[in-house]
């Protein structure tokens, strides 16, 4: 029997790597898993995994590669996360292999920027060709130790699996399901208020329908205090956290923690949406997947063009978010009178961009036959069988 450790830093990795992996994981009698996450001092908060055996969890410790001498180490990161790096430098000492599989798309560009703080591992896994260019280019990898392998997360939205009616999801979210929905995305980079604001009077005027319910969605690392200001102020309808955030969680890690169940709740938001305004966030990912039209809003607040070009959010649109915004699958907007347009447009003909979303989505994830997860064990059984 081989032996694997796989690190597992945070909830937000456990969803993109180790949850989708777990099928498999649970199924094979040929592989050994040592799991090593902060975690595993609190039980409770990985209970959606059934430890034994061939499962058994781990805080970190140096003496674990002489007790148990793994086959090959895998992460989620090159090192950029804090719990990752001693576990990838230690098995740079002990020289046991390393698998990463980047579980974001934007991840190449943050080791990019903090070079000098990722470890260089054997064999990297990415989803797109954009990411395998850019490692080699960037950072220096050879092509053939990159593989293509798509989003393993997101297998379960390609596939329809686990999501709620919009019938279910509205009752649950105490929305009417017979009226549009428009989901904002928030984020903590950028104030968006003046988004919302845009969007309520244009509302309450009738150059959007007046009946649209305002949804909006706090990143699960944000504070919502710092956002019912303005829900309040402008009439949001739901104002919440993504689904999965953890207030009491034990650990600051796994303060966003979602479930499989949450997953499937989060992909519904995204289906049964009518639109999404964003800034640059990969929920336009999720939700062009989901074949709801996104809108990109690509201006800031007025009067303030220095802190808006200053920003991580405009950084991104310059760079890995170029990707996205131009593939025809989103409505960039740069003022307030094309953001309303985009809004009025796509309630009316939610249809326009169907073939560019399609394409942007074929694009950044690479594969779309709900096999990802598959792929990505199939790799690790692979090299850990060399």
């Amino acid at each position: 029997m081989k032996t694997l450790f796989f690190s597992i830093p945070s909830g937000s990795h456990k969803r993109a790597y180790f949850q989708p992996l777990y099928p498999y994981i649970k199924n094979d009698v040929d592989l050994k898993i040592i799991a090593i996450t902060p975690a595993a001092k609190y039980p409770k908060i990985l209970k959606e995994f059934e430890s034994g055996d061939r499962l058994i969890f781990k805080t970190f410790d140096e003496s674990l590669f002489i007790k148990f001498k793994p086959n090959l180490v895998t992460a989620s990161t090159c090192g950029l996360d804090e719990h990752d790096k001693p576990i990838l430098e230690s098995a740079k000492r002990h020289q046991i292999p390393t698998l990463v599989y980047v579980e974001s798309w934007d991840n190449v560009w943050k080791m990019a920027r903090r070079k000098s703080e990722t470890i260089s591992v054997d064999r990297v896994l990415v989803w797109n060709q954009m990411m395998k260019n850019q490692l080699t280019s960037e950072l220096g990898y050879q092509s053939e130790k990159i593989s293509l392998a798509g989003s393993a997360r997101l297998d379960n939205l390609v596939l329809n699996r686990d999501l709620l009616s919009k019938e279910e999801l509205f009752s649950k979210l105490k929305l009417d399901p017979n009226k549009p929905l428009i989901h904002i995305a928030t984020v903590e980079l950028y104030d968006i208020s003046y988004v919302v604001k845009i969007i309520s009077q244009a509302k309450k005027s009738g150059k959007i329908n007046k009946e649209s319910q305002i949804y909006c969605s706090v990143h699960p690392g944000g504070e919502i205090k710092n956002h019912q200001w303005y829900a309040d102020k402008y009439g949001v309808d739901v104002l919440a956290y993504s689904f999965g955030r953890i207030d009491n969680s034990r650990l600051k890690e796994f303060a966003y923690n979602p479930s499989l169940s949450d997953m499937g709740l989060l992909y519904s938001l995204f289906k049964h949406s009518d639109v999404l305004i964003n800034f640059s966030s990969t929920v336009a990912i999720e939700s062009m997947l989901a074949d709801t039209p996104v809108i990109n809003v690509m201006f800031g607040k007025p009067f303030d063009r220095r802190h808006w070009r200053k920003s991580a959010v405009y950084r991104d649109f310059k760079e890995h978010y170029q990707d996205i915004v131009n593939s025809d699958g989103t409505w960039v907007v740069k003022n307030k009178k094309e953001l309303i347009k985009a809004v009025k447009t796509y309630l009316e003909n939610p249809c326009l961009h169907r073939y560019g979303r399609l394409k942007t989505t074929e694009k950044i994830i690479t594969f779309l036959d709900g096999k990802c997860s598959q792929r990505i064990y199939q790799e690790i059984k692979n090299y850990v069988s060399k």
